[in-house]
This record gives structure tokens, C-alpha cells and sequence, in this order.
């Protein structure tokens, strides 16, 4: 673990708005984004009562997301009161609660609504035999396409299958931000839909710079990897958060690192094991058992 990589995946640079800043996300332990009926994981009651003492606020539950997280609401800051991180610090220290965080950049600057036009939208049926249909690139039912011209008001068709069981609708016509979203919200009316959302093209604002991340697999590769870039559209980490680096030491010359690392220890007490060669100490960066380039076998 060398490197610190900080991705946001984002439209444009759009400034915060008063919703993201007294907002949080929150997802809940068990809860699945894919299969779950998003009636069946409210929060209830006694969950949210929990939530506010672990918080010390008060709490009030929001909509619930596409990926079954919380969009919770915060009370008005005062001098006296926590902030948000304060906040962000505690809940996530509850055991219940998988993730918690800051809500995602807007995907649009409000400023430039009215001059921004979509056609396309993206829909999740509760279906298993549409998302069946969908992730077997199967065609999309001419009845079930009636049913979904009937709700949404307006002409469309069925562009194609997607990813994750969904499926992405085509307009015949661009129109609005906001003509966008009053027909997706026609459409998730619906009890048989999960989610539908306007299909927004994303760029990547900040790339990881390292000229290596190609050859970092174990990040990116999509079978043997973590994934890394999907957990960055989540979250991008925060300040608060220290990291423990065992074993296998670091550089903290390295510019991600540089005026980062926290005084730690070295517990290699065997010389001989020891990369620095001066067995345990208070310096940290001991690389322990790291193999130099080629020290193992030729070109490994």
C-alpha cells in the first residue's frame, strides 16, 4: 500500500448545494441494492433512535436511494452543536452501519438546468425475469414496452440492456433536466420498478496520477481486483480517517504521503528479517519482507 489515489466521479465542477450541506448518505448493513423491495429497508423507528443517540442529534430519514442507502438530514449547525464530520465520525462507529458519508456531488450545476437537455434514462425493474431478459442481452417484451410508453406519457423505446439487470430507455426527443426527471418519477411510481433515473454522462474530474496505477491490477482488475474505481464513486475516503500500514512498510517521502504519516513503530525485532537492517526502532518505514525487483525469481 503505497499510493493514495483520490478519484470524484462527477459531471462538471458544480459548487455544493444547501441539501449536500446538511446531508448525509448512509447505508445500513444487509441491505442490497439489487434485490431488496426499498419499502422492505425503511429505517424504522427503534433503527433511527439508535442512529441519533450513536449521532447526539436528531435525525430525519430522507429518501431512500437506488443503491438502498439513506439520504439522511441533519439539524441546522450551531456553535454549539457538532459539526458534520463530527457526526460522519460517530456513525460510523456504529455496528449496523455499513457506510456513511457526504452525498455524492450533484450531477448537474442547477445554475445551467435550463440549458442542459437528456433523452435517455436508466431503469431497474423488481422483475427477475426482466432483469433475467436484460442480463442475458435478450430483447425487451413488446407488452412490457406498452405498459412503459402507458406510464411515462410519452414516446420512447428501448435502447438496449445494461449492466446489473437494468435497462437504458431512449426518448424520441431531447428535452430538459427537469422534463427528464418528472417522467422518471412517473415511471418509478410504478410498485414493479426499483429505480429510473436520467442517464447523465460522467467524466472523471480527477484521474489517479500515478504513472504506474496501469500496472497497479490488484486496484482496477475487474476479476482479481477490489475494484477500486467503483468504491471511489462512493466515497473518496476523508481526512479523519488514519490508516494502518503493517508489514509491508512505505515511502513516506512519496508525494501522496509526504507531511501524511503519523509517528508509528517498527516491530521487526530480528535483524537479519528486518528491510532496514536495524531491527525494531521507531522508524515505521521498515519495508519488512518486501522483495526488491527480481529477488524472488528472474523478472518477478
Amino acid at each position: 500500500m503505497w499510493i493514495l489515489f483520490f478519484l470524484c466521479f462527477l459531471l462538471c465542477a458544480a459548487p455544493a448545494s444547501a441539501a449536500d450541506e446538511d446531508s448525509i448518505v448512509l447505508l445500513m448493513r444487509g441491505h442490497s441494492h439489487r434485490d431488496a423491495d426499498l419499502r422492505r429497508i425503511a429505517l424504522d423507528p427503534e433503527q433511527l433512535e439508535a442512529l441519533q443517540t450513536t449521532a447526539g442529534v436528531r435525525l430525519v430519514a430522507g429518501p431512500i436511494q437506488r443503491d438502498g442507502s439513506h439520504l439522511i438530514h441533519l439539524p441546522e449547525t450551531d456553535d454549539d452543536g457538532p459539526t458534520r464530520e463530527t457526526i460522519l465520525t460517530r456513525l460510523r462507529a456504529h455496528p449496523d452501519v455499513l457506510y456513511v458519508d457526504r452525498p455524492p456531488p450533484s450531477i448537474y450545476d442547477p445554475t445551467t438546468e435550463g440549458r442542459q437537455t437528456l433523452d435517455r434514462l436508466v431503469i431497474l425493474f423488481r422483475s427477475p425475469r426482466l432483469r433475467d431478459l436484460s442480463d442475458r442481452n435478450n430483447d425487451f417484451p413488446a407488452q412490457d414496452k406498452k405498459s412503459l410508453i402507458r406510464r411515462a406519457g410519452v414516446p420512447l423505446y428501448i435502447e438496449r440492456p445494461m449492466s446489473g439487470g437494468a435497462w437504458v430507455i431512449r426518448l424520441f426527443q431531447r428535452m430538459p433536466v427537469a422534463s427528464v426527471q418528472a417522467i422518471a418519477e412517473r415511471i418509478g411510481a410504478d410498485d414493479s420498478v426499483s429505480w429510473v433515473v436520467p442517464a447523465v454522462r460522467g467524466r472523471f474530474q480527477n484521474d489517479p496520477d500515478d504513472p504506474l496505477y496501469a500496472d497497479q491490477w490488484p486496484l482496477h482488475d475487474p476479476v482479481a481486483g477490489i475494484q477500486a474505481p467503483q468504491a471511489w464513486e462512493i466515497t473518496t475516503g476523508s481526512s479523519d480517517i488514519i490508516v494502518a500500514v503493517l508489514d509491508s512498510g512505505l515511502r513516506a517521502e512519496h508525494p501522496d504521503l509526504k507531511s501524511r504519516v503519523l509517528p508509528g513503530y517498527d516491530f521487526v525485532s530480528d535483524v537479519w528479517r528486518s528491510g532496514d537492517y536495524d531491527g525494531r526502532d521507531s522508524d515505521a518505514a521498515d519495508p519488512g519482507d518486501a522483495a526488491r525487483n527480481a529477488e524472488c525469481a528472474p523478472g518477478a
